[in-house]
């Protein structure tokens, strides 16, 4: 037999495999070897019903009604309406069975079957007690889910939906870990700032994706030199903080999830930390020995809401603006309760100039004894918190740094004048 020369085979008794009588399925010739069809008959057929026909396989022919046999492939014609599709699904059903090991037709789904089998399939990225209907999102709306990452005992989804959307689902992996949920709702109540809440649960936030959003989009590094975006940084933080401090003021239980930096602050945990960092320095034992009244000296200062974490990936800024632009800042995991001046110097700390004198400007008025406290008070928390890591963290070594090189022996003995 010549190569490329086709065949066609001529089943007469194939009704249980569901093909009709009369029914003509090809397959070719190519080279010395002979391949078949998707389908392959269950009985060898006699040879005096082999019919010569040349480029059977790369025809398009009808073998039944509703049916075309497509480059040895067999699916269902583009004109069979409803009933048709449904009654040749069940006849590839039936010539799987039949077959018994032959390879079978492939079964080509409908777009909504297909469609919802996707849906399934993505809905086994999220987490098994994710319930996306109390995030007011159905599966039947996912067109595709992606990890983003994962951090602070969170884990980062985007989804996206079959309208075009996408969304960032964040998840808490333990109910204790999601006081951010409460944070959320604390500061939309206090009418500060935060991005959109699309829906939420005890264990779950439903937000915007910034990479796709038409009002706000993620900071960058750059950032931290702008002008404009340090007083609109400002503007956020005194919002923040006219808001703390009158919850504190008028309804100090609405904040009582949340914790004090200064909680960790004994004479225990600073011994244990100055033993793993090698802290043997004497102004390290006079801090230690006066932990207590350094904590209470902070607790005696006007206290607000402290967002403690600032960093330009934790920034959103506007798109779109006529005059300035407007900050938010976002993830509050590490919302907590204690002075301003926690914040302020947070902020600087992580800007430069002219950014920084930006921020200065625009914020105003600090309290000289919230600062003074502060410089030897923040540097051991931020100590403590570094030596439970298990790496020390790079930014703690600027801290101990400042202990080895006499500052904070310095920063502590103005401290130390306030108690």
């Amino acid at each position: 037999m010549q190569a490329g020369a086709g065949l066609c085979l001529h089943l007469p008794t194939l009704g249980p495999a569901g093909l009709p009588a009369g029914c003509m399925v090809g397959f070719a010739e190519t080279g010395s070897q002979t391949g078949l069809g998707d389908i392959a008959p269950p009985c060898r057929p006699s040879a005096a019903l082999l019919l010569p026909l040349r480029k059977a396989s790369a025809e398009r022919r009808t073998i039944c009604h509703g049916e075309v046999l497509d480059h040895g492939r067999i699916v269902p014609s583009r004109c069979c309406g409803a009933a048709a599709l449904r009654g040749w699904q069940a006849r590839q059903h039936g010539r799987q069975e039949e077959s018994r090991g032959y390879r079978s037709p492939k079964i080509v789904p409908t777009r909504k079957r297909s469609h919802a089998i996707a849906a399934e399939v993505l809905v086994h990225q999220l987490p098994p007690d994710c319930d996306l209907s109390l995030l007011g999102l159905e599966r039947s709306e996912l067109a595709d889910v992606a990890t983003v990452g994962g951090k602070h005992a969170a884990m980062l989804y985007r989804v996206v939906c079959a309208d075009g959307r996408t969304l960032i689902l964040k998840w808490f992996t333990e109910e204790g870990t999601a006081n951010e949920v409460s944070a959320y709702a604390l500061l939309a109540r206090c009418c500060v700032p935060v991005l959109p809440l699309l829906g939420h649960t005890e264990r779950a936030l439903l937000l915007e994706d910034l990479t796709s959003s038409d009002n706000w989009r993620l900071a960058r590094d750059q950032d931290m030199e702008d002008v404009a975006v340090g007083a609109a940084v400002a503007r956020w933080y005194r919002s923040l903080h006219a808001a703390g401090r009158e919850i504190l003021l008028t309804a100090p239980h609405e904040a009582a999830f949340l914790c004090r930096e200064t909680d960790v602050l004994d004479q225990e945990a600073m011994s244990w930390t100055g033993e793993k960092l090698g802290l043997h320095h004497q102004a390290w034992r006079l801090a230690s020995a006066n932990a207590g009244p350094l904590r209470e000296a902070m607790r005696a200062l006007p206290e607000t809401l402290n967002y403690n974490d600032f960093h330009w990936s934790n920034l959103a800024l506007s798109r779109h603006y006529d005059e300035a632009p407007q900050a938010i800042v976002y993830d509050y995991h590490l919302l907590g309760i204690g002075p301003a001046y926690s914040d302020y110097r947070n902020v600087l700390t992580a800007m430069r100039e002219p950014a920084t004198s930006a921020f200065r400007e625009s914020y105003g008025f600090v309290d000289a004894r919230e600062a003074t406290l502060d410089a030897p008070i923040s540097i051991i928390v931020a100590l403590i918190t570094a030596a439970r890591r298990p790496v020390l963290p790079s930014w703690a070594k600027v801290c101990v740094q400042a202990v080895a090189d006499g500052s904070f022996e310095r920063d502590l003995e103005r401290a130390m004048a306030l108690l």
